[in-house]
């Protein structure tokens, strides 16, 4: 997740101009991420779908998948 993480941030630096509030918001999204066991599941999973969300706002692109390759393409300039 973390490695995850980086990538998320890393490419939505290139929106941080033009969507400040919804790029801090998104790196704000990990500080969500409490619990154990079916707990952290489940804010794991709220968190996921808000990032969904916001990517979308922010690129007008679909988030890909949620792995270390799938941001792949974000930091390839498919998101940009």
């Amino acid at each position: 997740m973390i490695e995850d993480y980086k990538a998320v941030i890393h490419a939505a630096l290139a929106f941080q101009q033009a969507h400040p509030q919804k790029c801090l918001e998104l790196g704000r999204l990990a500080e969500q991420i409490r619990g154990f066991g079916h707990v952290k599941a489940l804010t794991i999973q709220a968190s996921r779908q808000r990032q969904a969300v916001l990517i979308r706002e922010i690129s007008g692109m679909d988030l890909p998948t949620p792995t270390v390759a799938g941001y792949g393409k974000l930091l390839d300039g498919a998101w940009a």
